[in-house]
């Protein structure tokens, strides 16, 4: 990743960050987060703003995914709780740390496979 790639993303991703809080990111603030991007690097204002824009897309989409993949493994977790109540909580705990590891593109294994394995 190039620097000018680097400060793009930062950018962009402050803007996520703002935005996941509930504070709107005004144009102002894309402006002039581009017009200092531009000036460093000494390029087109335009030509930043663009990218500064598809890379502040991109992000809020992988930032969605990564919310709604936190909420499935949490209510994966709870339904594996309540099938195994009388799994002792130490146990629980390191499951849970199995499942919170297991890649977003595989399915984590069930309490009872995980204990069998």
């Amino acid at each position: 990743m190039t620097e000018y790639e680097r400060q793009i993303t930062l950018a962009a991703w402050r803007w996520v960050c703002r935005e996941s809080y509930g504070n709107e990111v005004s144009t102002e603030v894309m402006e002039d987060s581009a017009r200092e991007i531009a000036g460093y690097f000494d390029l087109p204002y335009m030509s930043v703003l663009e990218d500064l824009l598809k890379e502040h897309e991109r992000l809020q989409i992988a930032h969605s995914e990564n919310k709604r993949n936190i909420r499935i493994r949490g209510d994966f977790l709870d339904h594996q709780r309540l099938m195994q109540r009388d799994a002792p909580p130490e146990l629980f705990e390191r499951y849970r740390g199995y499942v919170r590891g297991v890649a977003d593109d595989e399915s984590p294994k069930s309490f009872r496979e995980w204990l069998e394995n």
